[in-house]
C-alpha cells in the first residue's frame, strides 16, 4: 500500500466519488474496495452504504466495492471499458468528516483518477490530497491487486 503524502484535511461531504481520468487501456476500471475512514484504523464509513457508477458489468455492480468482501469487486461494463471518464460514487448517508480513502484495485487499475466530494451527489470539488490526475501511486499487493491510500 502506498500513502499519498498529504492528508485530506477536514474533508466533509456526503458523496465521495472516484472520477476516472485514465483507466486500464483494455479493461477500464475495477475495484475490490472503496473505504472511507475518519482516522487510520477507524471504521469504514462507506461499508454497506449506497453506491452508484457510470456503468457496471453484469454481476459487478458498484455495491460490491462496499460489501467488505475482499473477493468481490465492481467493474465497468464491457462496452464502457475504453471510456476513460467512468466514475463510482458512494453516498455516506449524511455529511460526514473523514481524512482517508483507500482504493483496492484489481489488475484493471486506473492509471489516473481524481477523488471528489460533494454534498449533493453531483460531481464535486477535487479533494485536497487527491492523487494528481497524471500519475498514480500504487504498488503490487497480493496477487495482482493494487492499493492506493489517500490520506
Amino acid at each position: 500500500m502506498t500513502a499519498c503524502p498529504r492528508p485530506l484535511p477536514g474533508s466533509s461531504c456526503r458523496h465521495v466519488r472516484r472520477q476516472g481520468v485514465s483507466g486500464h487501456p483494455q479493461y477500464g476500471y475495477s475495484l475490490y474496495t472503496f473505504s472511507v475512514t475518519e482516522w487510520e484504523g477507524g471504521a469504514d464509513l462507506a461499508r454497506g452504504r449506497a453506491a452508484t457508477a457510470s456503468s457496471a458489468a453484469t454481476g459487478y455492480g458498484a455495491e460490491r466495492v462496499l460489501d467488505g468482501d475482499a473477493g468481490t469487486r465492481g467493474a465497468v461494463a464491457v462496452g464502457e471499458r475504453t471510456r476513460q471518464h467512468n466514475w463510482l460514487s458512494v453516498d455516506l448517508g449524511s455529511i460526514t468528516e473523514f481524512d482517508r480513502l483507500t482504493l483496492a484495485w484489481e489488475s484493471a487499475a486506473a492509471t489516473a483518477y481524481r477523488v471528489q466530494g460533494s454534498t449533493t451527489g453531483r460531481p464535486g470539488r477535487t479533494l485536497p490530497g487527491s492523487p494528481k490526475p497524471t500519475t498514480r501511486a500504487a504498488v503490487a499487493g497480493p496477487g495482482s491487486e493494487h492499493r492506493d491510500r489517500v490520506q
